[in-house]
C-alpha cells in the first residue's frame, strides 16, 4: 500500500467517525443515549487498530 493509498484509507475512516458525531450534534442527542452512534464510533476505532477491544493499544 502506498502512502497515498494509506492516507486515503485513513481519511475515509476519520471522516465517517466525524460525520457520525456531527449527526448526533445536529440532532441534539447524546452519544451515550444513542447506542448505535456510540457503537459505530467504537467499531470504527476497532477496525483501524485491527483489534477487538475499542481502547486497547495497537
Amino acid at each position: 500500500m502506498t502512502q497515498r493509498e494509506a492516507l486515503a484509507f485513513f481519511s475515509r475512516k476519520v471522516n465517517r467517525a466525524v460525520l457520525t458525531v456531527a449527526i448526533a450534534a445536529a440532532s441534539k442527542t447524546s452519544l451515550v443515549s444513542n447506542a448505535w452512534i456510540l457503537k459505530r464510533v467504537q467499531d470504527d476505532g476497532r477496525k483501524q487498530r485491527g483489534c477487538t477491544h475499542p481502547f486497547s493499544s495497537p
